[in-house]
Parts: C-alpha cells; sequence; structure tokens
C-alpha cells in the first residue's frame, strides 16, 4: 500500500504491505494534536482513540459514493439517494464560495453561515429520515454512517484550511 502523509513543508510516502495503524503510528506517533484528513478506515479511527488530541477530518467524496453505490444498488431508492448526491455538491459549492472570500471579510463571514446552515438542513434531514419507520434498511445503514461520522465530515467548518475530501 502507498501511504502519504503531507503537510504544507512536506510530502513523505511510506510502501507498506498492510493498512495497519502500526503505519500511521511509526509516521505520526509523536502528534499530540492536529487534524488528519483521511476516509472512513479504522486504523485512522484506532490512531485517534490513543491520542486523543487528534481530530479525524472524514471525506465528503467517500460520503457521496455511499449515496452512489446505494442508488446502484438499489434502483429503488435512486430518486431518494440522488436528492442526497445533490446535497452533497451544493455544499461543496457552498464551502468553495465561502473559501474564495478573503478571510475576515463580512462576505467569508455570510458565505460561512450559509454553509453552517446546509449542513444544519442535512443533520435535520438525517435525523428525520432515521425516524421515520418506513426508511430503507440499505437507506438508514448509510445515513447510520453519516451520523457516526459526523463530527469529522464537518470539521471543515471550524477549520477552513481542512478539505472536505481527501481526493
Amino acid at each position: 500500500y502507498l501511504w502519504v502523509f503531507h503537510s504544507p513543508a512536506v510530502v513523505h510516502y511510506v510502501l507498506d504491505p498492510t493498512r495497519s495503524a502500526d503505519v500511521i503510528e511509526g509516521e505520526l506517533g509523536d502528534m499530540d494534536s492536529g487534524i488528519i484528513s483521511c476516509d472512513r478506515y479504522a486504523s485512522y479511527k484506532k490512531f485517534a482513540r490513543l491520542h486523543p488530541g487528534v481530530a479525524l477530518a472524514f471525506c465528503w467524496a467517500h460520503q457521496r459514493r455511499d449515496f452512489l453505490d446505494l442508488a446502484n444498488g438499489h434502483p429503488e431508492l435512486l430518486p431518494w439517494a440522488m436528492t442526497w448526491v445533490d446535497a452533497i455538491a451544493e455544499l461543496y459549492r457552498l464551502n468553495r464560495r465561502r473559501l474564495q472570500a478573503s478571510a475576515g471579510s463580512s462576505t467569508r463571514a455570510a458565505h460561512h453561515a450559509d454553509v453552517q446552515q446546509a449542513v444544519q438542513h442535512m443533520a435535520t434531514r438525517r435525523i428525520k429520515a432515521l425516524a421515520d419507520p418506513q426508511l430503507a434498511a440499505p437507506a438508514a445503514k448509510v445515513l447510520r454512517s453519516m451520523a457516526v461520522h459526523w463530527s469529522g465530515l464537518t470539521l471543515f467548518l471550524d477549520h477552513p484550511d481542512v478539505p472536505m475530501d481527501n481526493n
């Protein structure tokens, strides 16, 4: 496996036969705090549990893929899943607009509020959908995963330098 560790100053590649948390520990074990942009792979979660000052920024592209996989695997859920795909696309659009505005400007603050509102709307919609006893089990599974990873998915709100995905 090719692991890529990077910061604004360094890009470091590691080849390892595994995707074990030991690889992360070996590279970042001295890390007391910080943010790791990653997918939802268990090794990152294990590392974060062992290093409580480390936050995981989960990838919206992976969350989007869950909805696309749901739509492809369950055609009857395609319209429902695509509304989520569209909502994620809108989130990307709003965040891009926020980041294009000058830091500290009133325009940036207004765009930040728009992104926050979109995220809150998604959270409310997710909670409401999960409360619906008619929600199909595969759809509920995707929304439960989103709920579990929500704090990492929304980390970009308070940390504009953290991208929404790791692509």
